[in-house]
């Protein structure tokens, strides 16, 4: 049934919209303002440049709204000369664990239960966890050996019926912290699931350690879609501040 709406009461629920996508990390909604002031132009002659330049915004934005769910905002190390990046910072922490030099058990134990704690979290409030699978993102090289994230993500699902799919890479690429390529296509030509029957029909996250541009889990959700996936929901631990 075909309604009229103000351009007023339009424009106020596109911006509500707009900061709750901001504030809660999705993309969902963002795409369903898309559509709405589309379908809803027509309606809005009396602001019809302002219904654009919302639409050309969202357009134009969507990509780089974020799209996962994150525990942490990540800050770089830069050459240490990002304040941000300091000693006992929760980047330092996520970055030494990612590279697998943090030493000190104590603080490794401790960012670790926070980690799984969150992801616990996520994972727990499906209500169909039969249905429900994991992924990790794979290392940058087919030599890559598993990351933290694997044990922490088998404790998490060794009392559920959540189960894990593997994914592995075909070919090494280069590290995007050396070379600052960042390419969704690149990744999608050198990841494979390992299993793609596992996915079919189900609820499937994926998780990296760290979210820079997206293109490794954008390109790991293409492949999970492509492999019959019901739905593919993007997790990082730390996302860089941009």
């Amino acid at each position: 049934q075909q309604q009229h709406i103000q351009p007023k009461e339009c424009l106020q629920w596109i911006l509500k919209g707009l900061c709750w996508n901001f504030n809660t990390k999705h993309t969902f909604l963002c795409r369903s303002i898309f559509v709405f002031v589309f379908c809803n132009s027509s309606k809005m002659a009396e602001s019809t440049s302002l219904c654009w330049s919302i639409f050309v915004f969202v357009f134009c934005n969507s990509s780089k709204m974020a799209e996962s769910t994150y525990m942490i905002t990540y800050y770089p190390y830069h050459n240490g000369q990002n304040p941000l990046h300091s000693e006992g910072s929760d980047s330092q922490t996520l970055s030494y664990l990612k590279q697998d030099t943090l030493y000190d058990s104590d603080r490794k134990e401790e960012f670790e239960y926070r980690i799984s704690e969150w992801l616990e979290g996520i994972l727990l409030q499906e209500p169909n966890q039969g249905n429900v699978a994991i992924a990790i993102v794979p290392g940058h090289s087919p030599e890559s050996p598993p990351n933290f994230l694997h044990a922490i993500v088998d404790g998490i699902i060794s009392e559920t019926t959540i189960t894990k799919t593997l994914l592995h890479r075909i070919s090494k690429v280069p590290k995007a912290t050396s070379t600052g390529i960042r390419c969704q296509a690149l990744h999608e030509q050198t990841i494979a699931i390992t299993d793609p029957e596992s996915v079919a029909d189900k609820v499937v996250y994926v998780i990296d350690d760290i979210e820079t541009s997206g293109a490794t889990l954008r390109a790991c959700r293409k492949l999970m879609m492509d492999a019959g996936a019901a739905q593919v929901k993007l997790l990082a631990v730390g996302k860089t501040d941009s």
